[in-house]
């Protein structure tokens, strides 16, 4: 029996993350459990702890995050926590997909890729799509030069049931 899979959704209740929840719910994910995390963002000052111990809980939103009926999911559980969110998401090793959208909450934000977003790009721990629209996926391209790095790509693309129907 193989472990389920796991994606995890970073959640800042911005338009960003509206976009990429539409991602998400454009794919199917059978037998996948998805993590949808909401971190309320604290700056490093504010921790009153290592900033690398923290633990997420498991809720009930008010507004939580579904999908319209016939999505194909295995399981979606709601996690939150306050926390630097950068911190947050690179810890999910377990996760075999992070998403996120591409940008948060500001107006400067709007304007180009968000902070999280660019510090998960330059520190990755696990898969990271960063969503910039909610279409479902119709082709991909992966660009194979023979580097680990492309190896590794195919890899995960090859593991995610959006690949079946692409």
């Amino acid at each position: 029996m193989t472990a389920q899979r796991v994606l995890t959704f970073g959640d800042d209740d911005s338009a960003g993350a509206d976009t990429a929840w539409g991602w998400v719910t454009a794919q199917p994910w059978p037998d996948w459990q998805i993590e949808v995390v909401a971190i309320k963002a604290l700056s490093p000052e504010t921790f009153t702890h290592s900033p690398t111990e923290f633990e997420l809980h498991t809720w009930q939103p008010t507004k939580p995050r579904s999908a319209e009926s016939g999505w194909q999911v295995g399981e979606v559980v709601h996690l939150t926590v306050e926390h630097d969110p950068r911190l947050v998401l690179s810890s999910r090793e377990k996760s075999d997909l992070v998403v996120i959208g591409a940008r948060g909450k500001g107006l400067l934000k709007t304007m180009r890729l968000g902070s999280t977003a660019e510090w998960l790009m330059q520190c990755p721990t696990t898969p990271l799509l960063i969503s910039k629209n909610s279409n479902s996926v119709k082709k991909i391209l992966v660009c194979v030069d023979g580097s680990p790095h492309a190896e590794a790509a195919v890899q995960v693309l090859s593991a995610l049931p959006l690949i079946k129907g692409a």
